[in-house]
């Protein structure tokens, strides 16, 4: 199993393209990251093993840490960013107006 996603949407939402987390672009762990005003969005994606980290920091300081298992698909729909799991659902607006929602 794999986690779903379309590489060129998250290009498009982090305006940039990915990088690998252990120097191996085949292997399925990559991770984007997207600064805007002070912020800077860290989305790192394990593919195979159904996992994505997500960390947002201002100004160098943390404010949000979210660690997702089970993921089965990130999407992209009018400026969201969904990702889904058996027992989450996390969007993120990454806009003029910044907003994280994650469901249990």
């Amino acid at each position: 199993m794999y986690i779903e996603y379309n590489d060129i949407e998250l290009d498009i939402f982090f305006n940039s393209l990915p990088n690998s987390i252990f120097d191996n672009e085949f292997d399925g762990n990559i991770f984007y990251q997207r600064e805007e005003g002070g912020f800077k969005l860290s989305m790192y994606i394990y593919t195979y093993s159904l996992e994505v980290n997500i960390f947002l920091n201002y100004k160098n300081y943390d404010i949000v840490s979210l660690n997702l298992v089970n993921v089965s698909s990130i999407t992209l729909s009018q400026k969201i960013l969904t990702i889904k799991s058996n027992k989450n659902k996390c969007q993120i607006i990454f806009d003029k107006v910044f907003k994280i929602h994650n469901e249990s």
